[in-house]
Order: structure tokens, then sequence, then C-alpha cells
């Protein structure tokens, strides 16, 4: 027996606050006055949660989906220069940190061309116009 009927209406039945007997005794009482029996029907308590669950999950990522929740992220170095040895070049450590983070993260260590607080910043641009 085709039961699809009972997915589109449960839901409703849940946005309406009506509780779970209550929906049971409702599409049980629909079964029986359209003349099916309940044995055929695999109609439970059970099932009725099931369908909240399904459509509860579908609501969930549809509101996920539709959402944008802005995450602002902070970019900033702290002029701390780190000496690489192998090249002898000097390296600036780029960091990312957002409302809710507890630590900050490194985002890369950008190399500079000379210790100065002119080039520090551009080396710093350069490198998030490339990326990572």
């Amino acid at each position: 027996m085709n039961l699809d009927w009972i997915r589109t209406i449960v839901p409703v039945l849940h946005r309406i606050k009506l509780s779970k007997s209550k929906s049971f005794y409702l599409l049980s009482e629909n079964i029986k006055a359209g003349e099916c029996s309940m044995q055929i029907v695999s109609l439970s308590r059970e099932t009725l949660r099931q369908v909240r669950l399904e459509e509860r999950k579908q609501n969930m990522e549809l509101i996920k989906a539709n959402v944008i929740f802005p995450v602002l992220l902070v970019c900033y170095f702290d002029g701390k220069l780190k000496k690489e040895w192998a090249d002898k070049r000097d390296y600036i450590a780029v960091y990312v940190t957002a409302y809710g983070m507890t630590k900050e993260k490194v985002l890369a260590d950008t190399p500079i061309k000379a210790g100065t607080g002119s080039a520090m910043p551009w080396s710093v641009l350069s490198f998030l116009k490339i990326g990572a």
C-alpha cells in the first residue's frame, strides 16, 4: 500500500505541535476511514518519530545551506623577524585569528627583502594576494 501521504502529513502535524499520541490517533482513524486494515499498514509511534526526525534533519540542512554566518578573520603580523640560516633571508610570521578562536594560527612565514618597517607590510600583502 502506498503510504507517501503519511510522510507528507506527519511534518504538518509536527509543525502544529500535535503530540505523538494524538497524531497516531488521527492517522489511524484516517486509515480506518479509508477502509484499510491497520495490520496491513505499518504505522507506529516509532514511524512517526522517524518521520519527524527526518523532517528536522531536512530543515536543519536547508538552514545550513541558506544562512550565511559571517566569519570575521583578522590577519596580522607582529613585526618579529625570524632568521633562516640556510638562505640567509629574514622571514615574518603572518597570523590569523577569528572571533571565538582561543589561539591564533600561523598562516605562513613569508620572506621579506629587508627588515625595515615599510618592507614588512608589503611582504604580507604580496603573500595574501598570491595565497598560501
